[in-house]
């Protein structure tokens, strides 16, 4: 099992479009999963992260074009090399975005899949070794369950603190949300870049409600989904700021990086982004300016466990 014995080879890919809407009773939940085969019978497995938003089918047909065009038949322990044959030789590689480098991240977790699964060890083992021994998870989603008035999303202050007790009950210290994305009437929608005073009050409301409620040992991580305008970000940062968030989640545009580093110096929070950058490439300019304080690659779209 080293390159220069008899080459391995990739001899089958399946691709899985599974719809898991029903078992999650949300409208869209649709993971794309390849699992590649080599004529060793080791097989990997990866995952297209575009199950949710608008994307999914283009990540399962761009993932098709690359199996076919690079893969059969390629040695699946060249890793490096044929992350760079996607980046170079598929034309858009250069260009990007979530559909290519979707596609890209669930070829090299596969392959690194078949190769620490050939070499007998973790694929943390490729990597360098093991780091830690445990890892600390916040909770998500889970103001969005129904709620004990019957509604499907909370939208009162009280409605997000009942939420938030039950998920700490379920072990959790951090819990992530967004407390501007469902209106005062319970409609999901992405609030004004310019925030009314009415949709700040009441996401202040909201995020004070949840830290009355679970007290000053746990975290609350504060979500935007890069919704707010700059000054709008800076105001509510500064407002959230007495609340003590552990982080401050795209408050702006991610594409944006002069918008991102103005909050950053702005609002004492530390600055979280980085699930809708992608490669080395996409990060660079935020590490080099500092202007987020963590950075949150997507593995599943950043460009895969290689990148």
């Amino acid at each position: 099992l080293f390159l220069g014995g008899i080459p391995m080879r990739v001899i089958s890919a399946d691709i899985y479009d599974v719809d898991l809407s029903r078992d999650l009773r949300r409208s869209i939940w649709n993971p794309v999963i390849l699992r590649l085969t080599t004529d060793e019978g080791i097989y990997g497995l990866g995952e297209v992260a575009l199950a949710y938003g608008t994307g999914k089918s283009g990540g399962l047909g761009m993932l098709k074009d690359m199996v076919e065009g690079f893969i059969i038949g390629t040695d699946p322990r060249r890793v490096d090399q044929i992350w760079h044959a996607l980046f170079r030789q598929t034309f858009w590689g250069q260009g990007g975005g979530p559909v290519v480098y979707g596609a890209m991240s669930a070829i090299d977790e596969s392959l690194l899949d078949i190769k620490g699964k050939a070499l007998g060890v973790p694929v943390y083992e490729l990597l360098g070794g093991k780091t830690r021994d445990n890892i600390r998870v916040y909770a998500n989603g889970w103001y969005s369950e129904t709620t004990p008035k019957g509604r499907k999303l909370c939208i009162l202050p009280e409605e997000y603190a009942e939420a938030a007790l039950r998920a700490v009950a379920d072990g959790f210290n951090a819990l992530k949300f967004d407390p501007f994305f469902i209106s005062a009437h319970g409609v999901l929608r992405s609030p004004d870049p310019a925030l009314s005073r009415e949709s700040a009050n009441l996401a202040y409301e909201r995020v004070a409600a949840v830290r009355e409620a679970v007290g000053p040992n746990v975290d609350i991580l504060i979500e935007v989904h890069g919704n707010l305008g700059t000054t709008s970000a800076i105001q509510m940062g500064r407002r959230l700021a007495e609340l003590d968030p552990f982080f401050y989640e795209e408050p702006v545009n991610a594409m944006n990086v002069e918008s991102m580093l103005k909050v950053s110096q702005n609002v004492p929070i530390p600055i979280a982004a980085g699930e809708r950058l992608y490669t080395r490439y996409g990060f660079r300019e935020y590490i080099e300016k500092q202007a987020i304080d963590i950075l949150q690659p997507d593995v599943g779209l950043a460009g895969g466990i290689s990148e």
